[in-house]
């Protein structure tokens, strides 16, 4: 395949443009034009349901960001571009080698006693996939924790069957003391029934998998993934546990 012939392809649909974020870093954010230029379009709509095993200690919300584990299901996908609910994705380049820009929301809330709310954020990045291997990295554009994510792992899909696919993965989550702070930090105006708090840099462990059935104009997928924090996080007196388990269970309906 031509990388260079496809970026060319796919470049002037993109302009760039800088935003500056309320900590005073600049990202360049593309601007993607929507315009009916690819040969195909597709809208599945439909339900999910995520259960996250609850880690935190007396947490009074719900951590999914729109504060409900039920959620509608709602995807779009033309060309090079995929929607899914509230995160975009826009791949430049598809195949063995892969480099996309990410749009998506992330971070789990929390509310308890003194402790104040901790709202998901919005990040946006990059991400760079060779083979089976993808390194990932986006930063916080809405001012909720100002700081940065990088991801790096290992996920392969395999054709168990003709409609069946089962998508294993594993690897590491690298949060910079910002992130960790906002989230499992204790403030010193909210010490009271926790005490103070601090963490540095983060490194926690991820191992999954999805299993996803195609239908003649549905899909059904399972998921399940395993998460053990680092120890820092551990030891931060809202949290609860360790590691923690999320399993989800998503159907969609294609419109089109």
């Amino acid at each position: 395949m031509n990388y260079q012939n496809s970026v060319k392809k796919y470049l002037y649909l993109v302009k760039l443009t800088h935003i500056r974020l309320n900590n005073g870093v600049k990202a360049l954010i593309p601007i993607f034009l929507f315009l009916p230029l690819f040969s195909y379009a597709q809208l599945s709509t439909g339900l999910g349901y995520i259960d996250l095993e609850d880690y935190r200690v007396n947490n009074e919300v719900n951590p999914l960001p729109l504060g409900i584990s039920v959620i509608p299901a709602i995807s779009y996908r033309s060309g090079n571009l995929n929607i899914r609910g509230p995160n975009i994705t826009y791949n430049f380049l598809q195949g063995p080698i892969g480099f996309s820009y990410h749009l998506e929301i992330v971070g789990e809330r929390y509310e308890s006693q003194e402790v104040e709310l901790r709202n998901s954020a919005g990040n946006t990045g990059f991400s760079l996939r060779l083979l089976y291997l993808t390194l990932k990295h986006t930063s916080d554009f809405t001012g909720v924790y100002r700081g940065n994510i990088t991801n790096a792992f290992l996920a392969h899909r395999f054709q168990l069957f003709d409609r069946l696919m089962f998508i294993p993965r594993i690897g590491y989550r690298y949060t910079n003391k910002s992130y960790n702070n906002y989230y499992f930090g204790v403030r010193a105006n909210e010490v009271g029934t926790y005490s103070f708090y601090e963490l540095e840099n983060a490194r926690s462990e991820n191992a999954g998998a999805t299993l996803i059935f195609i239908g003649s104009d549905y899909s059904l997928s399972l998921g399940y993934s395993h998460t053990n924090q680092d120890q820092d996080i551990y030891d931060s007196p809202t949290v609860a546990l360790k590691s923690y388990k999320v399993w989800s269970l998503f159907y969609s309906f294609n419109m089109k």
